[in-house]
């Protein structure tokens, strides 16, 4: 084999190489392309998990129903979830969904919530079939998925 020839075949491999990484390059983009636009139609129809209030005690609903980012449980009539009982603070607790979570926080409540019977001094991440206790007011928690 002579300088030349060898030279030649070392040029073709070269760009034979080149044109493969190329190729292999397009294939991951275009596949990576495909498979985010496949799955941005199920992120933004997701929202937010809908979120359910098991109540066990009369004259409140047995189940309460959201799907929003945040939801005031108290006595007032500007919450999301009017609980009509003295225990109950007219802002007592609020639930709200960030860092794709379910998370309970006191409003600064006269009689103090609690999660799983624990005394809540911060905000707490739920998970289904938490107990959340407002003054006297028990409910579990179910998250959708």
């Amino acid at each position: 084999m002579s300088h030349e020839s060898f030279g030649l075949l070392l040029v073709v491999l070269r760009l034979t190489l080149v044109i493969c990484l190329y190729a292999f390059f397009a294939w991951a983009f275009i596949t990576l392309w495909r498979s985010l636009r496949a799955g941005a139609p199920k992120q933004k129809a997701a929202g937010y998990p809908a979120i359910t209030l098991l109540f066990t005690q009369p004259p409140l609903p047995p189940e309460v129903r959201f799907r929003q980012q945040n939801i005031v449980l108290g006595r007032a009539p500007d919450c999301e979830c009017v609980i009509d009982n003295g225990t109950i603070s007219t802002h007592h607790a609020q639930l709200s969904y960030s860092q794709n979570q379910w998370w309970l926080e006191d409003l600064g409540s006269r009689n103090g919530t609690f999660l799983n019977e624990q005394p809540l001094s911060a905000p707490a991440v739920l998970t289904n079939n938490d107990i959340i206790r407002c003054g006297e007011v028990s409910f579990h928690i179910f998250i959708e998925d």
